[in-house]
């Protein structure tokens, strides 16, 4: 009974965490069970501990805005296309229903979303238009 509770246990780890799984999978021809996931790898071991490499996060774009299109991004941003430039970005703002919470929860996340967006676009180093991406932030 003693030697039964000291066994170590053998699960089989799918492909996805071969790289990642300390104890290290046993080599295929210690044994191995094909699934649709894959080659499923025996390992023998009563904990099993995954390492994964997540990258930091970042609100910068991947890869930089197109130069070409940073005045159309100002002119979106600043001016809108109104001539009183009322529907300008920078100004875009939740109803006041939607702020007093007596709004429907599903429109006034898009709208916080689109807040957001705007606020990122705004920040992105190519516009530079920082001052104003932290009023929307205020606002969200």
């Amino acid at each position: 009974s003693d030697s039964a509770s000291a066994a170590e246990l053998l699960m089989l780890a799918l492909p996805h965490q071969h790289s990642v799984l300390t104890p290290a999978p046993l080599a295929a021809s210690k044994g191995m069970h094909r699934t649709v996931r894959g080659v499923a790898l025996p390992v023998v071991g009563t904990r099993w501990m995954l390492t994964y490499t997540v990258p930091l996060p970042s609100f910068e774009a991947q890869h930089p805005v197109d130069p070409h299109m940073v005045p159309a991004l100002l002119s979106s941003l600043v001016n809108g296309t109104l001539s009183d430039h009322s529907d300008a970005d920078l100004r875009f703002d939740l109803p006041t229903n939607f702020q007093n919470g007596v709004g429907d929860p599903y429109f006034a996340g898009k709208m916080l979303a689109k807040m957001a967006y705007i606020a990122l676009i705004a920040n992105a180093s190519a516009v530079g238009l920082y001052k104003e991406a932290a009023k929307v932030v205020e606002r969200l």
